[in-house]
């Protein structure tokens, strides 16, 4: 590459990564960029460099906001379409449905998203409470302990002896319970 100073190299590799981004080919990055014989290739080993760096140092909370940010222009996008739709007096209702499904679709993909990078809190539909608390209150050693004591408690029972409060409640949805 041709002698250049830490900021041109800087904005030549971004005007190269967003040429790349546009889908533009070689040569034609090649031409507008004024590369030299050979200049290409370092810079998309750099660009891939780059990239990778940012992506393995990117936390979940980030990846999750850029894939919200992209996936909110798809809703707007069809939002628009939808709009296009309605004031052509509704001659592709079928195309105003399949736009209505897929915003659907996009939006309950943000939630299953969030939930898979740990963003969001999947509530449980089923609960357990033993002792009195609430499972989903209580970190794995105490569930194991509270659930130590409930077996000595009942290997208690089965010989006789009786402990006062035995306490294991499991609740059901509200599904379990109208039996849908």
């Amino acid at each position: 590459m041709a002698k250049r100073t830490d900021k041109e190299k800087k904005d030549l590799l971004l005007r190269f990564a967003r040429l790349l981004s546009e889908g533009v080919d070689r040569e034609d990055i090649e031409q507008t960029l004024a590369l030299a014989p050979g200049d290409y290739e370092p810079l998309l080993s750099k660009f891939y460099a780059e990239a990778e760096t940012s992506f393995k140092s990117r936390s979940n909370l980030r990846i999750y906001l850029d894939y919200i940010t992209r996936q909110s222009q798809f809703v707007r996008d069809l939002e628009r379409c939808k709009l296009g739709l309605e004031k052509s007096n509704w001659k592709n209702a079928q195309g105003y449905v399949a736009a209505v499904k897929v915003q659907s679709e996009i939006l309950d993909k943000l939630i299953t998203q969030g939930q898979d990078l740990g963003l969001i809190k999947k509530i449980a539909e089923k609960f357990v409470m033993v002792g009195g608390t609430d499972v989903r209150d209580m970190g794995l050693p105490e569930i194991n302990e509270a659930i130590e004591e409930e077996i000595i408690s009942v290997r208690k029972l089965q010989k006789g002896k009786r402990k006062k409060d035995n306490k294991v409640i499991m609740f059901r949805s509200n599904d379990d319970r109208t039996g849908s």
